[in-house]
């Protein structure tokens, strides 16, 4: 697998330059094989055939063959997705590097005339360190969507995305807002399939499940029926995702960093939230669809009187 690191025997400077926080004697030899390790995730996101285009241009070096906006997009392109790979790498690898692995087993590292971090510190470091990397995959997620590349709208993430009621994170971030971020709207993806087929499709039927969520100009009852599938999956995404994900993919604000029992407790909370909001707005759906889905028949309020008469037809 082609890496997006060491061109040239360059790693070194590579490394500090994307993570400026690292010393100058940091060795990228030592960070490789967690680089190895943590480019499928990206590429899991993103799609192999983009990978593929990002590391053609990163193996050009110092001589692209493109040139003005094609050349800035690519560059941006290439440092987000360098920014992702080397923050959760350096993640992975910073534990084991804290301690000393001896003959007689692992030793804590102890140097003179330096103080260790309490655990607190160390805790917001890596915090701080994830919420850099997802941002960096939603900035390089708004590149690929603006440029346009076909190896990205021809892809399996983008194409499953367009085949849902919530076709992109715009769409889900005006249902509810995840800060427009890309990584979080595709990694709930599959999620959202899956309640579209399974709790949304029972409500409405097949062809009026697939009728509505194709609708260019949807009537105004229509509308109402798309926005509330739409709350109903985005509400139920996000409390699967809370389950699964970890807390710095999320929003600021909507969880907090998990370091006390009091913290943790708070997030199952507002996985419990989003997952009853979710179901209301099905119960919600169900009404509405029925309601509009009812024919009714005029009943005679008069029956036995004629216009005319004084009688009553008995």
């Amino acid at each position: 697998m082609d890496l997006l690191f060491n061109h040239g025997n360059n790693g070194q400077d590579e490394i500090k330059a994307t993570l400026g926080f690292l010393s100058a004697d940091f060795t990228y030899k030592n960070l490789e094989p967690d680089i190895y390790l943590w480019t499928p995730d990206l590429i899991e996101v993103i799609g192999q055939s983009v990978y593929d285009r990002i590391v053609a241009f990163y193996n050009q070096g110092d001589n692209p063959s493109q040139t003005g906006v094609e050349l800035a997009t690519n560059q941006t392109i290439l440092k987000f997705a360098q920014l992702y790979v080397l923050s959760m790498a350096y993640l992975a690898y910073a534990p084991d590097n804290d301690l000393i692995h001896g003959n007689d087993g692992r030793t804590m590292r102890s140097e003179e005339d330096q103080e260790k971090p309490y655990e607190w510190q160390i805790n917001k470091s890596n915090s701080n360190i994830k919420k850099r990397a997802y941002k960096a995959l939603d900035q390089l997620l708004l590149q690929l969507d603006a440029a346009g590349w076909s190896e990205w709208t021809e892809s399996e993430q983008y194409t499953m995305a367009k085949s849902l009621y919530l076709k992109n994170t715009n769409q889900f971030d005006a249902v509810f807002v995840i800060n427009k971020s890309g990584q979080l709207y595709y990694r709930l993806v599959p999620f959202m399939g899956d309640i579209e087929y399974d709790e949304v499709m029972p409500i409405l039927g097949q062809e009026k499940f697939l009728d509505l969520r194709s609708k260019s100009n949807p009537t105004e009852e229509e509308k109402t029926l798309i926005l509330l599938v739409k709350k109903a999956v985005a509400y139920k995404s996000l409390g699967k995702a809370l389950k699964a994900f970890p807390v710095e993919m999320f929003p600021e604000g909507m969880v907090h960093t998990e370091n006390t029992r009091m913290k943790s407790e708070a997030r199952a909370e507002v996985m419990q939230f989003m997952n009853k909001e979710g179901s209301d707005y099905l119960i919600k759906l169900e009404y509405e669809f029925t309601k509009q889905s009812q024919t009714y028949e005029d009943i005679p309020l008069t029956n036995g009187l004629n216009e005319g008469s004084k009688f009553v037809d008995l």
